[in-house]
Formats: C-alpha cells, sequence, structure tokens
C-alpha cells in the first residue's frame, strides 16, 4: 500500500464493476480469553469489551486487550479492526500498533495493520494519532483517515467512507485498485494465496463490490468478467 490521498474516483464507469452480496457471517462471541481476541482465517468476529464498547476483528485479526481505572488500552498485533467506542473522558480509548497510536474518547473508527504501517480510518467522532517514532501527530475526525508510517501523520479525505467497513458486512469495495491488490484482498479470507501472472494484467485497475464471504465465488467471478484463465493446484490459484 502506497502513501496517497484518498479521493473519489471519478470515472467508475470505465472500469470494470461487479457486485456479489450474499455477505459473510459476522460471530459474536464469548472468547475463551477476554484479554486475548482472535478472527480465524475466513471469518469475522465481534466482541463486546467490558466497558460495552465492541471491537470487530477482521479475518485473521489479532487483538489484546488491557483495562485498567485510569485507561483502557488495547493492541492490534495483526490485522484490521473496527473500533465503536463508548465515551469515558475520565479513562481515555488507545488503539496501539507497532505503526504507531490512535487515542480517542467516543467514536467509530476502523485500523489496519500493515507490516509496520496502519492506516486509521474514522467514521464517526475523531481521534488523535501519533506515530510510534514521535514524528508528530494530528486529528482525524469523521470521514478522514490517516497513514502511521514512521512519517508525521496527516489527515486525508476518505475515498468512500461506506468502504472503510464494509467488510463488516462481507463485502470488499474497491475503486481503480490494480487487479494483484484486489486479489490480494479477497485472498486475505482463503489460507491459500491467488496469483496474477504478468506485471501489466497485475496492474489492470479493477472498481467493484466483492463478496468476501464466498472469495472463491468472487474470484471466479472476477476472472469471468475479464475474461482470464484460471489454474488450480490444490488450493492455490493462478490468474493469467
Amino acid at each position: 500500500m502506497r502513501r496517497r490521498a484518498w479521493s473519489v474516483p471519478t470515472a467508475i464507469a470505465a472500469c470494470l464493476v461487479l457486485a456479489v452480496a450474499s455477505g459473510v457471517a459476522v460471530r459474536t462471541i464469548a472468547p475463551p480469553d477476554p484479554d486475548h481476541l482472535t478472527a480465524p482465517i475466513g471469518e469475522v468476529r465481534r466482541h463486546v469489551l467490558a466497558d460495552g464498547s465492541t471491537v470487530t476483528l477482521n479475518t485473521g485479526a489479532v487483538l489484546n486487550v488491557r483495562y485498567g481505572a485510569e485507561g483502557r488500552r488495547v493492541r492490534l498485533v495483526k490485522g484490521e479492526a473496527f473500533f465503536d467506542v463508548v465515551h469515558d473522558p475520565s479513562r481515555p480509548f488507545v488503539v496501539e500498533s507497532r505503526a504507531g497510536s490512535a487515542r480517542v474518547l467516543g467514536t467509530a473508527f476502523d485500523v489496519r495493520l500493515s507490516g509496520d504501517r496502519a492506516r486509521v480510518s474514522v467514521l464517526r467522532g475523531a481521534v488523535r494519532v501519533q506515530s510510534a517514532h514521535g514524528d508528530g501527530a494530528a486529528v482525524v475526525r469523521a470521514g478522514q483517515g490517516a497513514w502511521l508510517d514512521g512519517a508525521a501523520p496527516q489527515a486525508l479525505t476518505l475515498e468512500d467512507p461506506a468502504a472503510v467497513d464494509a467488510w463488516r458486512q462481507g463485502r470488499l469495495i474497491v475503486y481503480h485498485r490494480p487487479l494483484s491488490e484486489v486479489v490480494d484482498e479477497i485472498g486475505r479470507y482463503r489460507r491459500s494465496k491467488v496469483f496474477v501472472r504478468g506485471r501489466a494484467l497485475a496492474a489492470k485497475p479493477v472498481s467493484g463490490v466483492f463478496d468476501v464471504g464466498e472469495p472463491d465465488d468472487a474470484i471466479d467471478a472476477l476472472a469471468a468478467s475479464l475474461g482470464l484463465r484460471m489454474a488450480r493446484l490444490g488450493d492455490f490459484v493462478l490468474l493469467y
């Protein structure tokens, strides 16, 4: 993922648009360890925290929870999580990751960790984000996002706020994304990787709405719409 401004594309009609909408089930469960929350590959799980705040974990995510009398801290170890936080000025809510932190009082926002970088997207309220290296801070408000990637964070307009948490309804919404990135996103919901052969094909722009609850069906529909061929070796898929 590159650092970039998020503006709404103006030529979506020129790109492929797909819609598959059965969705993935979101399970609300009582975890064996309330301080260590996970979502298995291919599943989305919603948890209610001790203060009534909720966190929804995307496929493969890992979150550690540390609540105390003076503060509420969680650490995103892996993947993506959406937070809907109960307002409590006396106990700030802080999401930490190896890329940096986001401090809130009451809001709804998404954090996605990718390597040593994190993307924070705010749908309601505001958060204060800071790089793990301490290189400045920024206030990110509803409809904005920011990267935590070692540089001073900057608030940027979201491309499409509805796309931020579409995964909670089992959907992936993309605008003008390279084919390779789209199959990687869908592939997060599979245990085996999907490959694209050739740089030109990998760079082909795609826009659409995909059902990540049925990732193989989404890949089949994508390949058919682009006129691609597929080769399968066990669970691995090659598009060419």
